[in-house]
């Protein structure tokens, strides 16, 4: 059986928030075209509930908040908590937004996972923008009956990988895309530049 020692969550859980948002500053500063750099711009239940583990590690072994690591993914010793961390996270975040201290957004998913939280009056970040602009666009083509996403060729038929994209170590995920082998379905205007490099399938081969 591990150590018992003192901890209190609600008390790590603005100090976790600060050193998180402090970092994200850091990193909005020296901000390159690197991966996902949009992360920099928000913070998510998920993050302050790492990093409040990350403390709760750093107390177990007697040290100070000051020196804990910042948490990447579950790098915190496996330290168990009592009661439910993750919704006294959720809670807190959401106190602080109803006091108009932050605020937050989640593409209009209408649940709490994957929402996102920055102080009041930062912006967001130009892909969010562009995620937004294109939710916006897809919701029109509902409202006028039109097909949300374009329909790709794939020689692989439903599921595969669109014509128009590029050759990648990665496997392909059919989730992404809405694929054919028939012409006559396909609405990506990239895929249809490429229509005469493909030959018509076998009438055997069509989907039914």
């Amino acid at each position: 059986m591990g150590r018992r020692f003192a901890f209190s969550v609600a008390e790590a859980i603005p100090v976790a928030w600060k050193m998180i948002w402090d970092a994200r500053l850091v990193a909005q500063k020296k901000e390159t075209k690197g991966y996902r750099p949009s992360t920099n711009y928000y913070v998510t239940a998920a993050d302050v509930e790492n990093q409040v583990r990350e403390l709760a590690s750093a107390t177990a072994k007697g040290k100070p908040w000051s020196e804990a690591p910042l948490a990447w993914g579950r790098g915190y010793d496996g330290i168990r908590i009592s009661g439910n961390v993750q919704g006294a996270v959720r809670d807190w975040l959401f106190n602080e937004v109803r006091a108009g201290r932050l605020q937050s957004h989640n593409f209009g998913r209408g649940h709490v996972s994957g929402a996102r939280f920055r102080p009041v009056g930062v912006p967001l970040h130009e892909a969010e923008l562009k995620t937004f602009e294109m939710k916006e666009k897809r919701a029109a083509k509902v409202a006028a009956g039109l097909p949300s996403r374009p329909t790709h060729f794939s020689k692989s038929g439903y599921g595969g990988r669109p014509a128009c994209s590029k050759p990648t170590a990665c496997r392909w995920r059919s989730s992404k895309a809405w694929t054919s082998r028939k012409w006559e379905r396909v609405t990506c205007p990239r895929c249809l530049k490429l229509k005469g490099t493909f030959p018509e399938p076998k009438k055997e081969e069509e989907e039914a």
